[in-house]
């Protein structure tokens, strides 16, 4: 799988949900999404783009670790609680949409 939306009734993306799908190239992620699980997208090399949604909370630890092609990283505008290495091993620096 290249490209996946989530359903927008989603509210959590689940631990390791999507660890090492190395062809996963863009995720749309519901606006209703509040938080993301630890090592959700661990090792998504593919994964170059991301723009999460305006009502997450909460990154899990290592959600997005190993990246290696991440390069936008666009986070919603309220407060958000980062885990630990939540992006690491990722080019892009995360920034305020």
């Amino acid at each position: 799988m290249s490209e996946i939306t989530l359903p927008p009734s989603l509210l959590y993306i689940g631990e390791c949900a999507f660890t090492g799908c190395k062809s996963l190239s863009e995720i749309t992620l519901p606006p209703n999404l509040t938080e993301i699980g630890e090592g959700a997208f661990y090792g998504c090399t593919s994964l170059s783009e991301i723009t999460l949604p305006p009502n997450l909370t909460e990154i899990g630890d290592l959600a997005f670790a190993g990246c290696t092609s991440l390069r936008d990283i666009a986070l919603p505008p309220g407060p958000v609680d980062i885990g630990q290495a939540a992006f690491a091993r990722c080019p892009g620096t995360p920034r305020r949409a």
